[in-house]
């Protein structure tokens, strides 16, 4: 099990986008004009049963899982801008069942409520907003109808963000312009899992995370699936709680202290750069917040999972090598006579002869123990799903005060056996972020300013790390290539001497160099080779090109003087994307064994 302080809270969230007019219309009168037919009393009702049925079925699957949760309550909350229909009947409907109601808003408050030309529209409109818990009201403008648009799309997306759950009041028409709800159903396909609940004679529909592509007939069993998927963890279902790489449990055993195979890899790589000394980029503060807490711990635990993962692969090679040099150095040793050896080392030759047996046994010993050892503590998969966890609880500091949601990394079909989607990770991140509330306030232009600037500082931080690794790992590479270089031309030296000149007086010390550093040039090559210190420089080389074309467009869209937290979110959305998906990279590049040398 997951150290119970990192356990989330049992929570659930559910967001609404639809129509507000619920009405449709129909070809009934006798002249054959359309007949417009009120269907708010029938979405109600249909609003009404299927949260009654998400609290139901949600409380019994918090139950069946209530030991991987802080607490036996669970949390249920309503994501709802609160206009006109269908947002204000879910409002409503949530509120009588006891669900905590947050309202995002596309503009501040005062401006939203010209959006209800009734005074007892408007009444009800902030009467529903004393109502909710948080409140935070977007910066949209009206000086045209994109702006306007643009305003609606924003509020649409963020319920998106914020739900686990979107419940779509739909009559299966596209909209006129951006931010309908034909738009943030397609936005939300495949991001969350969608209950349409159709206005006119269609069939509900049920969306999970396939999409629009494969919608399932709305059902009971149908929802009991969805919210199963959602709040129960991938080891319950399927039956593997034994399995400690799909539960997490073994972090709970880990510490964020260094280890001495992490401080001999730091030490290798110390001695790799001597003379090189690339400047280093300086560590960025992370911003304090709900999320601060577990990234803290994740990212400790993965920088010692890693640093035991590269130290034990570099020892093993290492190792290999000097059973290399032992064995030669005995060989040597038989090729003098028994007066030699005991003058010049003072000890009986069956002595030496036994000591360098034993240490050959021992280091051979000692090489297949850390296979063994990797083999059973798994560092090598541990680390990146740590990273993988660390990372996105990192962006979840910058992105939290925007509202948005972590990415959820695609991988190409290729790797779908290692989906980080149906992990513990992915359920615990999850977990953490529904029981997380909404942020609150009001989204001035000097907030925005604010919120632009520590996203571009934290995108300028990520390009001096990229820039400093590119260049550190691009020296290591070139410098394990030299190594591989120096010693095939040694080699080459000793052979030829040995071939036109063939001196007894050396023969052991060129039988030493012509045996010994093919094993050393080996031992760079794999260690290049396990390391991937060319891949991961070419890596972050791309990734501080798109981070720089990233950061361009943030200080462009701040000298433009118009900028809105809606355009700040998807340029930050997409720049967590690709941070996160860079992570994800790493799962598939590391998820190897350890070869013996």
């Amino acid at each position: 099990m997951i150290p119970k302080e990192l356990l989330p809270r049992p929570a659930l969230r559910i967001g609404i986008t639809g129509r507000r007019a619920l009405i449709v219309s129909k070809q009934e009168n006798a002249e054959g004009q359309p007949s417009d037919i009120d269907v708010s009393g029938r979405i109600r009702e249909a609003v009404r049963e299927t949260l009654t049925l998400v609290q139901e079925v949600a409380r019994d699957e918090f139950k069946r899982a209530s030991h991987l949760y802080q607490q036996e309550i669970a949390e249920f909350w309503a994501v709802s801008p609160l206009a006109e229909g269908a947002d204000r009947v879910f409002a409503e409907e949530a509120i009588k069942l006891d669900y905590v109601l947050e309202c995002p808003l596309p503009f501040d408050r005062d401006e939203y409520s010209k959006d209800f030309k009734d005074a007892s529209s408007k009444a009800k409109f902030y009467e529903q907003l004393g109502d909710a818990f948080r409140v935070l009201e977007l910066d949209g403008q009206r000086e045209s109808k994109s702006a306007e648009s643009a305003a609606y799309e924003a509020v649409g997306r963020l319920v998106v963000d914020q739900c686990d759950l979107l419940i779509a009041i739909w009559d299966g028409k596209p909209d006129n312009g951006r931010g309908g709800t034909s738009d943030i159903i397609d936005f939300a396909a495949g991001k969350v899992p969608i209950i349409c609940l159709r206005m006119d004679s269609e069939s509900h529909e049920v969306y999970g995370r396939a999409g629009r592509r494969r919608p399932e007939r709305y059902s009971s069993e149908a929802l009991r699936r969805l919210i199963e998927h959602i709040v129960v963890p991938p080891w319950l279902l399927h039956g593997r709680g034994g399995d400690s790489d799909l539960t997490g449990s073994y972090v709970q055993n880990l510490s964020a202290k260094g280890s001495l195979l992490g401080w001999f890899w730091k030490r290798f790589i110390r001695f790799m750069l001597v003379g090189k000394n690339p400047r280093q980029a300086a560590s960025q503060h992370v911003p304090d917040g709900p999320f601060l807490r577990y990234y803290e711990p994740f990212d400790g635990y993965a920088n010692r999972l890693s640093g035991l993962y590269r130290g034990a692969f570099l020892l093993n090679y290492i190792l290999g090598v000097l059973a290399v040099v032992i064995a030669l150095v005995g060989a040597a040793f038989h090729g003098l006579s028994d007066q030699i050896i005991y003058r010049t080392i003072m000890l009986h030759p069956t002595v030496i002869e036994r000591v360098l047996v034993g240490t050959e046994l021992l280091t051979i010993g000692v090489i297949f123990s850390i296979i063994l050892l990797l083999g059973k503590r798994r560092w090598h998969y541990r680390s990146v799903d740590c990273r993988y966890l660390g990372e996105q609880f990192r962006v979840l500091c910058y992105l939290h005060t925007l509202a948005l949601s972590p990415p959820h990394p695609k991988l190409p079909a290729h790797h779908l056996e290692h989906n980080v989607q149906k992990s513990w990770m992915e359920w615990l991140l999850r977990g953490v972020v529904r029981e997380t509330q909404m942020p609150h306030g009001k989204f001035s232009k000097d907030r925005v300013e604010i919120e632009q600037t520590k996203i571009l500082a934290w995108v300028r931080g990520q390009i001096q790390y990229h820039r400093f690794n590119a260049v550190r790992l691009t020296v290591i590479e070139g410098r394990l290539r030299m190594f591989v270089w120096i010693s095939l031309l040694a080699i080459l030296i000793a052979c030829s001497v040995h071939l036109f000149w063939d001196p007894k007086s050396v023969a052991w010390l060129l039988m030493a160099i012509a045996a010994g550093f093919p094993a050393f040039s080996a031992a760079c090559h794999a260690i290049a080779s396990q390391g991937e210190f060319e891949r991961l420089a070419e890596r972050s080389k791309a990734m501080r090109e798109s981070l720089e074309i990233a950061a361009k467009e943030l200080r462009e869209m701040g000298t433009q003087g118009n900028l809105t937290v809606g355009d700040l979110r998807e340029v930050a959305r997409a720049i967590a994307e690709l941070a996160v998906e860079e992570v994800v990279d790493w799962q598939i590049l590391y998820r190897k064994p350890v070869p013996p040398p």
